[in-house]
């Protein structure tokens, strides 16, 4: 059988019978399947006995038990080579990032490689003194690449405008010589509501003005050794932290917890700032509070008392007042100079009665003809300037619908009721008075003391109630 498969794979290749029979053990005695091998591969033998002869060799090195060789020693180090080969980096303001690296993957240039994607930004450490403009710079400058973010940056920044001082001492100092409360605010930044106090109350221009007026604001975030110990000072156990201290002892005298609510928050604040004011705040100050109380906006003015309100005054001030009123009405009797100033037939007038009183005792003054008529004093100008309110009807007004033209007014009375209204915007401030005359019972006779801001709101009743800012607002009624 097997000559015959050498014979038949001869006879069809032409090659030698030694090759036949290699091929023919590749394709296992199948002829067929041999013959294409060979023209396959060229009719070049395929070295069967070599190869067969060095398998058997290669047989006892596989029995054999292989020793592995030991791992290569490596040796892992810290990284940083910049700046006195410290192994802490503070690219953002403090905050220690440590790096590593292998020396076996790519060497010095591999570590010189990895440093300087963080020595963009020098090494920071504390700063005596906060520049908050570049602060501000700095937050929304990075986000230019992006216009998303950067309206994200410009929505929940701090807000800087109002930050003058760096440190709470530095803010104490700077309120004791202005006369004004320390407001604080601690905001975790992890909390969404200390993030949404700057968009939505701190951004506020009407609340901007409020604590510039009253207040020297200092913001603080817990996430740093001085946030950490005015947190632990004033026991702060919820964030926003929102408070008023005062400049000279550091003592924590009010919270302020009604933030979510921007009418009740400003309500709080300038009633604190008003009820309680601090020495120097009257024209007797020191030179930086009396410079600082030419820039403050009207509206939070409290340097002087009001003119006529008794309970606006201290103790002191009453006690000048009825002095300087006292010296004004001694000095017009004892100069003799006339109140009044009459024309020249008044003056004939009175020439002729003094003549005639002077010439008998019995002759009667009726006779000499009619007396001048007085002219206004003091009191009477008083009662003129109060005209245009005896001349508002004493009907309530109506009441405007809610919508975009109209706005609510809080009333506080001194015993303690709160009456909440709605005035259309373009209503003159007077409509607030013909409400309280027509309501209020104590408000009929006279003109009632209405106060916004500190400032007397029957000075504005011309006003209308969009331009004297009273668009959701609070005020104090004393009938």
């Amino acid at each position: 059988m097997d000559s015959e498969a050498v014979q038949s794979f001869c006879g069809v290749t032409g090659a030698e019978p030694d090759v036949a029979e290699q091929y023919l053990q590749v394709a296992d005695r199948n002829v067929e399947r041999a013959i294409t091998l060979f023209f396959e591969n060229g009719g070049q033998p395929l070295q069967a006995q070599g190869g067969a002869g060095a398998a058997p060799a290669a047989g006892p090195a596989l029995g054999d038990d292989e020793v592995r060789a030991p791992i290569a020693s490596r040796a892992d180090v810290l990284v940083d080579g910049y700046g006195g080969g410290s192994a802490y980096h503070e690219p953002y303001g403090g905050i220690p990032i440590r790096h590593h690296h292998h020396m076996g993957g790519g060497g010095p240039a591999a570590a010189a490689a990895a440093a300087s994607i963080f020595a963009q930004q020098p090494r920071t450490s504390s700063v005596p003194f906060r520049d908050f403009a570049q602060e501000a710079a700095e937050m929304t400058g990075g986000a230019e690449s992006s216009s998303r973010r950067s309206r994200l940056a410009d929505l929940f920044k701090p807000p800087f405008e109002l930050m003058r001082a760096a440190s709470l001492a530095s803010a104490r100092q700077l309120a004791e010589r202005e006369a004004k409360w320390v407001l604080i605010n601690l905001q975790d930044l992890s909390e969404f509501r200390c993030q949404a106090l700057n968009r939505d109350v701190w951004s506020q221009e009407t609340v901007r003005e409020v604590v510039r007026a009253g207040y020297v604001f200092f913001q603080l975030p817990i996430d740093n050794a001085e946030g950490v110990r005015v947190a632990t000072m004033y026991a702060a156990d919820a964030y926003p932290f929102i408070a008023a201290v005062h400049p000279k002892t550091g003592e924590l005298r009010a919270r302020f917890a009604r933030y979510t609510d921007l009418a009740d928050f400003i309500e709080d604040l300038s009633n604190f700032s008003l009820n309680n004011p601090l020495s120097g705040r009257s024209g007797s100050g020191s030179g930086s509070a009396a410079g600082s109380g030419a820039s403050r906006p009207a509206s939070g003015a409290r340097a002087r008392p009001l003119p006529g309100v008794v309970y606006n005054m201290t103790e002191e001030e009453q006690l000048a007042a009825a002095i300087a009123a006292s010296e004004l009405s001694s000095s017009t009797q004892d100069n003799g100079a006339p109140v009044v100033v009459h024309s020249e037939s008044e003056a004939s007038s009175y020439g002729d009665i003094e003549s005639i009183s002077s010439g008998g005792p019995g002759m009667d003054v009726d006779d000499a003809g009619p007396a001048p008529e007085p002219q206004p004093g003091p009191a009477d100008a008083n009662a003129d300037a109060d005209a245009w309110y005896r001349q508002l009807p004493a009907t309530e007004p109506p009441e405007p619908p809610a919508g975009p033209g109209a706005t609510r007014i809080q009333l506080r009375f001194p015993d303690g009721r709160r009456v909440v209204r709605r005035f259309a915007l373009d209503d003159r401030v007077a409509v607030v008075f013909q409400f309280l005359r027509a309501t209020q019972p104590g408000a009929a006779a006279s003109v009632p003391e209405v106060l916004f801001l500190g400032n007397r709101l029957a000075d504005a009743a011309a006003q209308t109630i969009a331009a004297a800012g009273l668009a959701n607002a609070s005020v104090v009624v004393d009938v």
